[in-house]
């Protein structure tokens, strides 16, 4: 759509993604929990059957059921996530909207306006998406490897969105305005006062946009969902077998906890080192010389290869993927003693002719190592680093080294690594 009402100052008819009424359509089956680890802020995890949050604010927590141990409750100031089973993406449209969300799904048209398009998502059912949130449409399976950040609008172009289709070369980008999204495709205006034109989905490699808004609702819990959606909800309940947050304007979903594969909780006692920008990268792509380019540039909330994080079967909704020789030196924020992250080499390695093998280690800044240095190897369980005693305002380092034989599978994951709060 044209951007017209974001030039005037205008507020969009939509102001949030809203969660269509048709949500059971795509949870028929029953709610139900699932068995969970929990991971807690003095470096503690605890397996169990996911019951649901029980008591109020400061008495709030998690409730477990243990089995044959009876139940557990974990006060929710303790815990910094809960771990499900690994995602399993599934759809073939990946919609990236300013700030971060992701929403994966299928494309099925939008509202006659044209503010608006609607992803069917395994995870979260029927999602209403306003066209001003979004920031790139991906079509991955004609995107040539490429992610969203490869989309960007031509530089000097006055136009506010573009297609891009698929060449043998590279991509064709038609600049332009959207005038709506159908079942089938995109009306596309190309020039100012051209006949819309309808550009079918099965064409298109990506949709992208330039300055959309913002969210503007306070979250509290990061969610990944088993279908691959990433989110951030105003937690609200967990119980009845569902989890229940607030997305924006007040407009709440539903999601199965069976569909649960990581919830991050996000409070003012911890900065995960994922949200900071680090003071110092050095990156190296083999032990030949230190000037070779990196075979993956670091990431932050997924693996360096762009996947979710998962280690040892274990799924998580924040950290920092890098490959060796990798390493990262962050500030410690005012009022933050400890730093605690779980480490190992990242699962998809599993799926390559190499094994993964690197060095790992922990130091402030001119002093003794405080973790490490630790192998780590492919296939195996996350270690846990920490929690480890730093001063605010001082360095921290985290160093990846090449391991034994071959480079290529050193596909280091910082898991859930995170500055917190003294107590």
């Amino acid at each position: 759509m044209k951007r017209s009402k974001q030039e005037e100052g205008v507020a969009p008819r939509h102001g949030a993604w809203l969660v269509g009424a048709s949500l059971a359509l795509a949870v028929l089956a029953a709610p139900r929990s699932q068995q969970v680890r929990v991971t807690l802020t003095d470096g503690a995890l605890v397996h169990g059957v996911l019951r649901g949050l029980v008591g109020e604010a400061r008495e709030a927590g998690l409730e477990l059921d243990l089995g044959e141990a009876g139940t557990r409750r974990l006060p929710l100031a303790r815990v910094l996530a809960v771990h499900g089973a690994p995602p399993e993406p599934a759809g073939d449209v990946l919609a990236h909207l300013v700030g971060g969300d992701e929403i994966r799904g299928a494309l099925a048209g939008g509202d006659a306006a044209g503010e608006s398009f609607t992803l069917q998502s395994r995870s979260l059912g029927t999602v209403i998406v306003p066209v001003d949130r979004l920031q790139t449409l991906l079509f991955p399976a004609r995107a040539a490897g490429r992610g969203p950040a490869e989309f960007a609008l031509p530089e000097g172009s006055e136009a506010d969105e573009a297609l891009f289709r698929p060449t043998a070369r590279g991509f064709d980008v038609v600049v332009g305005a959207i005038h709506r999204f159908t079942p089938s495709g995109v009306l596309f205006e190309g020039s100012v006062g051209a006949e819309p034109r309808q550009f079918p989905y099965r064409d298109l490699g990506a949709v992208a946009l330039r300055d959309g808004l913002p969210r503007e609702a306070a979250a509290d819990v990061h969610l990944v969902t088993r279908s691959g959606d990433a989110l951030r909800l105003a937690l609200r309940g967990l119980d009845g077998g569902m989890l229940r947050g607030v997305a924006e304007a007040e407009r709440e979903l539903e999601v199965p906890l069976s569909e649960i594969a990581a919830l991050t909780l996000q409070r003012a006692d911890r900065v995960y080192l994922s949200d900071l920008e680090p003071e110092r990268v050095e990156e190296a792509g083999h032990a030949f010389g230190d000037d070779a380019l990196p075979l993956y540039r670091y990431a932050e909330d997924r693996a360096a290869t762009g996947g979710f994080l998962v280690a040892g079967g274990m799924p998580f909704g924040k950290g920092l993927g890098v490959h060796s020789r990798c390493s990262l030196t962050y500030r410690v924020p005012e009022g933050c003693d400890r730093f605690l992250a779980w480490v190992a080499i990242d699962d998809a390695v599993l799926e390559t002719p190499v094994r993964g093998s690197a060095e790992v280690r922990v130091a402030p800044a001119g002093g003794a190592v405080a973790f490490g240095p630790k192998t780590v190897r492919s296939g195996a369980a996350p270690a846990a680093v920490g929690p480890l005693a730093v001063t605010p305002g001082a360095l921290l380092t985290l160093h990846v080294e090449f391991g034994e034989g071959w480079f290529v599978g050193d596909r280091v994951d910082w898991l859930q690594a995170v500055f917190l709060a003294a107590r």
